[in-house]
């Protein structure tokens, strides 16, 4: 649930100071102190922090600060100045009438470069719009029109080449992030990690398009447009469950207002959140999850071949509908960790592992992680899924510490902890 917190108006003579609204989820834990995210300079101008993403974070970890004023009911007027902070060069500029963005508005690289040039109506964008690379290339001009979405002017691809024009040609792109509340009650950017492309035609999509994953850079579905009309689509990998036919498209083109969520006043991380987490960002960009010869769903379908011989046991009808096992890998490949709730459930997969390939272990920096995998016999839908995991906190792993470790992961599997 959110909630949306008042400010108090100060009286100061003639005149008020005010500080912006926030609006926050519920819980503590990683959400800054509003208080560390601005500073009043006098009456109603105010200095607010904020990350990359635009959302409210204490200066001593802020990536841009905006220099604007505030109305006393919580909203920007005049011009807004953001400015890129360590690089201390402009980062964006617009102006603010009633409360929404409306003019000219211009967004800059940390190069001082400008990346986006457009108009805006009342916090909407219209007619044409004009996008740069980082290093200044151009990308892609895009029109804007009043029954909404846009048009695709022309497209530049990342080497310099033009690759539609006068709307015609080929286009790819990245929708912006939307924003999802954590436990903690801090906004954080949802990415879609999908790139779209395809053909266009008169300004929108037309012919067979694909969306991209971009963390496996493989297709993720293929669509059919006509004139930007979704005809017919299908995921390029048949799901584990259901139909690959799609009815509706995973191709949205949407765009948004750079700083739009500024607007929002929604609270980003605390300082120490925010380090904790591009630390553990950075060690899962260095990991190398555990490995098989086999697939995980042939490893999965041999166990299940092998569990299979048990299934007239009266312990295996007692089985729940899902029941999971942990195994954990040591740093030669071996499973050495068996656990699960059924006491004979743990002896069968403890053997039945014995006979399949041995593992590649889970490594970070070229350095062994402790690892393993979770079995879930699936008793309703007649099948075992195999799910990887690795840890790749800097702990010196005793067995006692690896014991007691996996029978935790065991108890949240099972549901008995948070």
């Amino acid at each position: 649930m959110l909630l949306l917190l008042g400010v108090p108006v100060l009286a100061q003579a003639q005149t008020a100071t005010v500080v912006p609204r926030v609006a926050i989820g519920e819980g503590t834990a990683a959400k800054p102190n509003f208080k560390d995210c601005y500073q009043v300079i006098r009456n109603d101008s105010v200095r607010l922090f904020y990350d990359a993403d635009y959302l409210l974070t204490p200066s001593a970890c802020a990536s841009i600060r905006r220099l604007t004023r505030i109305t006393p009911d919580g909203n920007f007027t005049g011009e807004a100045r953001d400015y890129w902070m360590d690089e201390n060069v402009l980062a964006l500029r617009v102006r603010y009438v009633n409360g929404k963005a409306d003019g000219p508005i211009e967004q800059f690289a940390r190069s001082g470069k400008p990346v986006v040039r457009g108009q805006l109506a009342q916090g909407v964008p219209t007619g044409e719009w004009h996008y740069w690379y980082a290093n200044g290339q151009p990308r892609q001009v895009l029109r804007f029109p009043a029954e909404g979405g846009f048009r695709i002017v022309a497209y530049w691809d990342s080497t310099g080449a033009r690759r539609a024009t006068d709307g015609n040609g080929y286009w790819e792109g990245a929708p912006p992030p939307n924003y999802v509340t954590s436990g903690s009650g801090a906004w954080l950017p949802e990415r879609t990690y999908f790139r779209f492309r395809g053909p266009v035609a008169e300004g929108l999509p037309h012919g067979q398009w694909q969306s991209i994953d971009t963390r496996t850079n493989q297709p993720f579905s293929d669509e059919m447009f006509s004139r930007g009309r979704f005809r017919s689509g299908q995921l390029s990998t048949k799901p584990r469950y259901g139909s690959a036919v799609l009815t509706t498209p995973k191709v949205v083109l949407e765009m948004e207002a750079p700083g739009a969520t500024a607007e929002r006043f929604r609270l980003g991380l605390a300082c120490a959140e925010r380090e904790r987490r591009q630390q553990l960002r950075a060690e899962f960009e260095q990991l190398a999850m555990p490995k098989n010869a086999l697939s995980f769903e042939a490893y999965g379908q041999q166990l299940h071949r092998k569990l299979l011989n048990f299934s007239n046991q009266p312990w295996y009808a007692q089985l729940p509908a899902n029941a999971p096992v942990v195994c954990g890998i040591d740093s030669l490949g071996n499973v050495t960790t068996v656990l699960a709730a059924s006491g004979p459930l743990q002896a069968v997969v403890r053997e039945a592992v014995k006979d399949l390939p041995r593992w590649t272990p889970a490594t970070v920096r070229g350095h062994y992680a402790l690892c393993g995998f979770v079995v879930r016999l699936d008793r309703g839908r007649d099948q075992v899924r195999i799910n990887p995991m690795a840890n790749t906190g800097q702990i010196a792993w005793t067995p006692q510490l690896v014991q007691a470790y996996w029978e935790a992961v065991l108890a949240r599997e099972l549901g008995k902890t948070p």
